[in-house]
C-alpha cells in the first residue's frame, strides 16, 4: 500500500510547504469534544487556563509551534467523505481522531477502513471510553500499525498537545521526502530519457553513416564495373570494325548472287548484332546527356524485343501488343530503351522457374495537361509479385530485395528519373504470387515522326557515290588493321591519304601542311594525344578543317565545350558500315566536289601506299 500512495501523490504534484497549516480532522458524534479538540489544539500560551497552570505547573505543554487547520465531523460517511475531498483537492489531513462509537453509523473501526482505503498516509488516534474491542482485535483489523495509536476519554491536554505536534512534523517529514523522491525520479527519468535519445541518435548516426559507406562502395563498384566495360566493348568495337571492314570489300567486288556473298552478308548481320549489344553496354558505362527526338514509340519496343528476346533464354516468352495508330514521343530513344531494360531484367529476376512478359502501347487521355492524349508504355510479367511495402518503396535508391551482392538496387529508381526527365507519369500494379505491371504515361508528341524511317526495312534514298580527285586526307587510328582498311576505303574513292598510328604524329603531320588537308579523320583512343586533343589543338589552328571523330568507347565527346557547337565536326562510333563512313565525309566533302575545285595534291613520298 505504500507503493501505491507514493504513486498517487507524485500523480497529486503535492507542493507541500511548512507554512501551510497542517490539517486535522476529529471525527466524533458528541460536539463537546468538538469544542475540546479546538481549545486545546489552537491555544496559544498567553491563552493557557490559570487553573491549568496552577494543576500542571512547569510541566504545562509549550503551544504546537506547527500551524494547524482543525475540522470536525459527526458521523463516519461524513468523515470519509471528507478524506476523500481532500485527497481530490490535493490538500490531504495529516491526523484524523475518530472516536470508537458513533451511533447510528458506522464504528470507528469501520470508519477507519474506509478512511485508509481513501488515504493510507493518515495517521489515526483511537479515541474510546470503553473497552470496544480488544488489542489483538484492533491490531487485526488496522493494518497499519505504524500510522495509529489508543486515546482513552476524557483526553489529557498534555497527551494530545504533544501526540499532535510529534505526528505533525513527522508527517510534514514524510511529505517533504515524497516531494524529494519524486523530483529525484522525475530528475531520473528525464535523465534516463536523456541517455536514451542520445543513444537512439548515435544509433541513427552510425546507421546512415553505414549506409552512405554501403552506397559509396556500391557506386564505387559501379563505376569500377562501368569503366571496365567501357574498355571491353571498345576493344570489342574495334575487332568488329575490323571484321566490319574486311567483310565489305570482297561484297564490292563480288557478283551478287553468289553463296560467298549469301555467306558474308549474314556474317555481316552477325556484326550488326553485336554492335548493337556492345553499343547496350555502353549505355551501362557513361551517363549521356539528354538528347530528345521524336521517337516512334512501337518501333523502339520491336526492336527491343528482337534483341532481347533471345538473351532472356527460352524459360521466358517475351510477347508485344502495339496499337496501329503511331505512338510518337519527344524522348531520347537510348533512355527509353534503358528504361525496358531494366524493367526487363527485374521481370526476368522476378521468374526464375519461366514465364512471360508482354509489353504493350496504347493511346490514353492525360488528365491536368496541355496536351489531350498520351501514349502509355505497359510492361507486364507473371513473376513472384510484390506486397504493398516492398511496392512503395521500390523507386528508393539503393533499395533492393536480392542478396547483398546480387543487385544494386539503383535500377527502378533510374527508371523513375528518366520517366521524370521525360514528363511521365509512372504507376505499379502488383501482387503477390500473381506478377507486376509498370504502366508508364508520355506525353504524345505532335510533330510528325523523324525516326520513322530510321532503321526501317525500307530501301534508303540512294545517294551518289563519294568520289575524290586527289584531295588529301589524314587518317590517325592505332589499330594498324582498321587504319589500313579506312587508307583502303578513302584511296580506292579517288583520294590521297596520310596515316598516322598516334595522336602525337597525326597532329605533326597535319602541323606541316593543313592548308593541303580536305578531311582529318581521328580515332578517340590513341596513345599520346587523344583524338579529341588533336581536334582541339586543330581548332586553335584552324575552324576550317572538317573532322571525323571515330569512337568505339563514349559518344559524350561530342559534348565537350571544344566540340558541342562545331559545325565541322562529326562523331562516328564504330563499329561502322564503309558507306556510313563515306557519308559523313561527303557531309564536308562533297559541296566541294560539285563546285570542282582544283584538287590539292600531296607530294608522293608524303602519301600512304595504303
Amino acid at each position: 500500500m505504500q507503493a501505491d500512495s507514493d504513486r498517487r501523490w507524485e500523480l497529486a504534484g503535492l507542493d507541500w510547504s511548512q507554512e501551510e497549516p497542517v490539517r486535522v480532522l476529529v471525527i466524533d458524534d458528541d460536539p463537546n469534544i468538538h469544542r475540546d479538540f479546538e481549545r486545546i489544539l489552537t491555544q496559544s500560551d498567553g491563552d493557557e487556563d490559570p487553573l491549568e497552570r496552577h494543576l500542571f505547573g512547569a510541566s504545562t505543554p509549550a503551544s504546537i509551534r506547527v500551524p494547524l487547520r482543525i475540522e470536525h465531523r459527526y458521523q463516519g460517511p461524513e468523515g470519509w467523505q471528507a478524506v476523500a475531498d481532500a485527497v481530490e483537492a490535493k490538500q490531504p489531513y495529516s491526523i484524523a481522531f475518530v472516536d470508537m462509537r458513533m451511533p447510528p453509523g458506522p464504528d470507528g473501526l469501520q470508519t477507519i477502513e474506509r478512511i485508509w482505503e481513501l488515504d493510507s498516509d493518515i495517521y489515526v488516534v483511537v479515541c474510546t471510553a470503553y473497552s470496544d474491542h480488544s488489542w489483538s482485535q484492533l491490531s487485526e483489523r488496522l493494518r497499519l500499525p505504524d500510522r495509529w495509536f489508543i486515546m482513552r476519554k476524557p483526553v489529557d491536554v498534555m497527551e494530545i498537545r504533544q501526540l499532535v505536534s510529534a505526528i505533525s512534523h513527522r508527517w510534514v517529514i514524510e511529505q517533504r521526502q515524497r516531494i524529494e523522491t519524486r523530483q529525484l525520479r522525475l530528475s531520473a527519468c528525464e535523465a534516463t530519457e536523456t541517455a536514451r535519445r542520445e543513444i537512439e541518435q548515435r544509433e541513427r548516426s552510425e546507421r546512415k553513416l553505414q549506409e552512405k559507406e554501403d552506397r559509396i562502395r556500391q557506386l564505387q563498384r559501379l563505376e569500377a564495373m562501368g569503366a571496365v566495360t567501357g574498355g571491353v566493348a571498345h576493344e570489342f568495337n574495334n575487332l568488329l570494325q575490323v571484321i566490319q571492314s574486311y567483310i565489305a570489300f570482297p561484297l564490292e567486288v563480288l557478283p551478287p548472287a553468289t553463296s560467298v556473298v549469301s555467306d558474308l552478308q549474314i556474317a555481316q548481320r552477325a556484326v550488326r548484332r553485336a554492335t548493337e549489344i556492345t553499343g547496350k553496354l555502353l549505355k551501362f558505362s557513361r551517363r549521356k546527356p539528354v538528347r530528345k527526338t521524336t521517337v516512334s514509340l512501337n518501333r523502339l519496343v520491336r526492336e527491343f524485343v528482337e534483341m532481347w528476346r533471345p538473351l532472356l533464354g527460352s524459360r521466358i516468352e517475351v510477347r508485344t501488343s502495339l496499337e496501329a495508330v503511331p505512338a510518337t514521343v519527344h524522348a531520347d530513344a537510348e533512355l527509353l530503351e534503358q528504361v525496358l531494360t531494366n524493367l526487363c531484367l527485374n521481370a526476368r529476376d522476378a521468374m526464375p522457374d519461366g514465364g512471360w512478359i508482354e509489353i504493350a502501347t496504347r493511346h490514353a487521355a492525360c488528365e491536368g495537361r496541355r496536351r489531350p492524349q498520351c501514349v502509355e508504355l505497359w510492361m507486364t510479367d507473371t513473376g513472384s509479385g510484390m506486397d504493398d511495402e516492398t511496392r512503395n518503396k521500390i523507386f528508393d535508391p539503393f533499395f533492393t530485395t536480392k542478396a547483398v551482392g546480387q543487385g544494386s538496387g539503383l535500377g527502378l529508381a533510374v527508371v523513375y528519373g528518366i520517366v521524370q526527365e521525360h514528363e511521365g507519369e509512372i504507376e505499379v500494379q502488383s501482387e503477390p504470387g500473381i506478377g507486376t505491371t509498370f504502366r508508364i504515361r508520355f506525353p504524345l508528341a505532335t510533330e510528325t515522326s523523324t525516326a520513322e524511317a530510321r532503321h526501317e526495312p525500307a530501301v534508303e534514298a540512294a545517294q551518289s557515290e563519294l568520289r575524290g580527285h586527289g584531295e588529301a586526307v589524314l587518317i590517325a587510328e592505332d589499330d594498324p588493321t582498321i587504319r589500313d582498311a579506312m587508307v583502303r576505303v578513302f584511296q580506292s574513292r579517288g583520294f590521297s591519304c596520310l596515316a598516322a598510328a598516334d595522336g602525337d604524329e597525326a597532329w605533326e603531320l597535319f602541323r606541316a601542311d593543313p592548308a593541303a588537308l580536305r578531311l582529318v579523320v581521328l580515332d578517340e583512343m590513341m596513345p599520346g594525344k587523344t583524338g579529341l586533343e588533336v581536334f582541339e589543338k586543330i581548332r586553335q589552328w584552324t575552324q576550317e578543317t572538317p573532322v571525323l571523330l571515330c569512337t568505339g568507347y563514349d559518344l559524350r565527346i561530342a559534348d565537350t565545350t571544344a566540340a558541342a557547337d562545331d559545325s565541322r565536326l562529326a562523331v562516328v562510333a564504330k563499329p561502322f558500315e564503309t558507306r556510313e563512313l563515306l557519308q559523313a565525309a561527303a557531309a564536308f566533302l562533297q559541296p566541294e566536289l560539285d563546285q570542282r575545285d582544283v584538287a590539292t595534291v600531296l607530294p608522293a613520298n608524303r602519301l600512304s601506299s595504303g
